[in-house]
């Protein structure tokens, strides 16, 4: 006797404030199985695709029950059941410097991660308030051309112990299109953050307000 499987979709609603960007994407979960994924995209049918598969410009890279992990353009973002994702084609540059507020939502380990630039080259941060500075790692640096070895040299701790840490000042930080100037900073040789942390010299210069799994930045005056 053959045993059938019957899978039943429960749509998870969640309302997402008005992209500010005209191209960004809307993205629903209305299921998750191992290798697909059922979504919606700017309010779209939903449709079941596989990983490596696209769906309105929208590209599944992988699945499993609990979670998905799509992209759009060249931002990757983690996708669950409890709620949807906005993002935009690309990540930020410096001509989205003029936004006054941005709002991001957190991933599936609860982290706070979105788009950014360092002195107009992009990169993507996480927000860590345990971090008194911005902190990159050296193969970053390098990758920039910032001639961090010039500044003075300390010693950080880490997640992973003690390490020598190279303090400079990048001349822009932005995060989600909010750019501040002459941001303190800590490099650390080798390839430690593998993805560079948001830390209280940037966030300093922000309000910070988190209601569930969204947080809300809003530029200090």
């Amino acid at each position: 006797m053959k045993t059938i499987l019957l899978l039943i979709a429960i749509v998870f609603t969640y309302s997402m404030p008005a992209a500010a960007d005209s191209g960004a994407t809307e993205i629903d979960a209305i299921a998750l199985f191992n290798g697909k994924a059922m979504i919606s995209v700017n309010g779209s049918k939903a449709k079941i695709i596989s990983a490596g598969d696209s769906y309105q410009g929208v590209k599944l890279l992988s699945s499993n029950t609990d979670e998905a992990v799509v992209q759009v353009g060249d931002r990757k973002q983690t996708l669950t059941l409890d709620g949807g994702v906005i993002l935009s084609s690309s990540l930020a540059s410096p001509a989205a410097s003029a936004a006054n507020e941005a709002q991001i939502w957190a991933d599936a380990s609860g982290g706070f991660r979105s788009a950014g630039a360092i002195n107009g080259q992009r990169v993507e941060f996480v927000v860590d308030t345990g971090a008194n500075m911005v902190v990159i790692s050296g193969e970053l640096a390098n990758r920039m051309n910032l001639d961090y070895t010039s500044g003075n040299r300390s010693i950080a701790a880490t997640a992973q112990g003690t390490t020598e840490i190279y303090l400079t000042v990048l001349d822009r930080v932005s995060f989600e299109g909010l750019e501040f100037y002459n941001i303190q900073a800590g490099v650390i040789p080798g390839t430690y953050p593998q993805t560079p942390l948001l830390g209280t010299s940037y966030l300093n210069n922000v309000d910070m307000d988190r209601v569930g799994n969204k947080m809300t930045l809003r530029k200090r005056y």
